[in-house]
């Protein structure tokens, strides 16, 4: 799916993702000249929050 989908599903921001991106936290698969998220990103955002919920420092992560 598009980013665009992807926040809607998470109820979270475009920002928020690029910035875990950033961190390589989240890393979609290359389609051509876009990202594509997928079930493992849909996870791996959920471990993300569930850690900001301990309060431990994505830096931890």
């Amino acid at each position: 799916m598009r980013i665009g989908e992807y926040i809607k599903v998470l109820n979270t921001t475009k920002d928020t993702v690029r910035y875990y991106e950033d961190l390589e936290l989240l890393t979609p698969k290359w389609n051509g000249n876009r990202k594509d998220y997928g079930e493992k990103e849909i996870q791996d955002y959920e471990v993300i929050m569930e850690f900001k919920s301990f309060g431990l420092s994505l830096n931890a992560v």
